[in-house]
């Protein structure tokens, strides 16, 4: 028998140690670090901003279209009464004369960069929200630690109350609120592990990390940061959407260039070959476009229109961020407070009294009753307690995404 409990040992330990290999140990820089690499939006921002590459080489080209062949091919009657075949056949190659190339490559390296900052973006958007769903994971994972307290201590008062009422000193009444009490704090309980269970597949979500890896959550929920509000404003404009923005206007503005350009003729040249009575005749030959009907008014109307809705957006957005980053600091500042006043005066009684209220009820000066609501009341300040703390540091979070600063 004692060589089976040998053996068992080291094989339990090497069991839990490779358990704990097998988990993925997430921090607030790993969160933040995943986040950006393989978020589902910011991969589908990442592909868009290939697509734009892939319109800038096209915009970069050196002739706008390919070179057209014309062949005539005819037959008509000499002066010795017979037919003669007639054949005539052009090269020519269309010029842009109106600078177009130019403003086709600024927009397209506009759209380059804007689509560049949209992948920013969509990371910071993503890293803000996956580092608010770890630290509702923490809080999740405290909850369930101090809900299992609660359900030890119910367990304990069963068997005291059960001890007490065998040995006739007190009546079933108190065995029966010692097991109601045990209920509730069954059911608290599990609503943690519930709560928990929610808050990783969130995470899992936003992390696109496989639904069956084992997660081990690493935070403090007072771990975050929060410079001062001219700090935080002094970094609105280098969010990456006022970059996407500003982006959008100069693409809209270089549309408008070229919109206008376009009404300038273009050149047609290239060379050309036929037969006159027999005879090979070969030439240059040279055209231009007439842009009489075709005046691009449409084109300009929806650029200039374009530039309007960009310069707007771009206004509203500074105008909204600066305004965000204020609130948000306020309600910042607020639930920082709250939890400052419940953590700093409530917390450090807390043991005192769960230790004088055991001592008392066990000398009888107290009974079962005044007990479980003694205990009631604590535990409903520790979570209290957790949740004035998670507020604090979601909007700790939020504030520093609103500002760009998540990191």
């Amino acid at each position: 028998m004692f060589r089976r409990v040998a053996c068992a040992a080291p094989l339990a330990l090497l069991c839990c140690a490779l358990s704990a290999e097998s988990q993925t140990v997430l921090t607030a820089d790993r969160v933040l670090e995943l986040a950006e690499r393989q978020n589902p939006d910011v991969l589908i921002a990442r592909a868009r901003a290939a697509q734009a590459e892939g319109a800038l080489l096209t915009a970069r080209l050196r002739l706008p279209s390919n070179p057209e062949v014309d062949v005539f091919l005819g037959s008509r009657d000499n002066s010795a009464g017979g037919r003669s075949i007639e054949q005539e056949f052009s090269f020519l190659q269309r010029f842009e004369l109106g600078g177009q190339r130019a403003h086709r490559v600024a927009a397209a390296n506009a759209g380059v960069t804007g689509r560049t900052f949209e992948v920013g973006v969509a990371a910071l958007h993503a890293q803000t929200v996956a580092l608010a769903s770890f630290y509702r994971a923490a809080h999740a994972g405290e909850l369930r630690r101090v809900n299992e307290q609660a359900l030890g201590l119910a367990e304990e008062a069963v068997r005291a109350a059960q001890a007490r009422y065998d040995a006739g000193e007190t009546a079933v009444l108190d065995v029966n609120v010692a097991r109601v009490e045990l209920a509730r704090a069954r059911r608290e309980q599990l609503a943690a592990v519930s709560r928990l269970e929610g808050a990783l597949g969130e995470l899992r979500e936003v992390l696109a990390l496989p639904a069956q890896e084992p997660l081990q959550i690493q935070a403090s929920l007072q771990g975050v940061d929060v410079p001062s509000v001219e700090v935080l404003l002094s970094r609105l404009p280098a969010r990456p959407d006022i970059h996407a923005l500003s982006a959008d206007l100069t693409q809209a503005e270089a549309d408008l260039r070229l919109a206008q350009s376009a009404r300038r003729p273009d050149l047609f040249a290239g060379v050309g070959f036929r037969r006159e009575e027999g005879e090979p005749v070969a030439g240059a030959r040279f055209g231009l476009t007439l842009p009489l009907f075709q005046r691009q008014t449409g084109a300009i109307a929806v650029a200039s229109a374009r530039i309007s809705e960009s310069k707007a957006a771009l206004a509203a957005r500074r105008l909204a961020l600066e305004a965000r980053v204020r609130a948000a600091h306020a309600r910042y500042a607020i639930a920082v407070q709250a939890a400052e006043a419940i953590t700093s005066s409530a917390m450090p009684l807390l043991e005192e009294n769960e230790q004088l209220t055991r001592e008392s009820y066990q000398a009888g000066k107290i009974g079962l009753l005044e007990l479980l609501v003694i205990r009631r009341e604590g535990f409903a300040a520790r979570r209290e307690a957790l949740d004035a703390q998670l507020e604090a540091t979601l909007a700790a979070v939020e504030v520093r995404g609103v500002a760009g600063a998540i990191r």
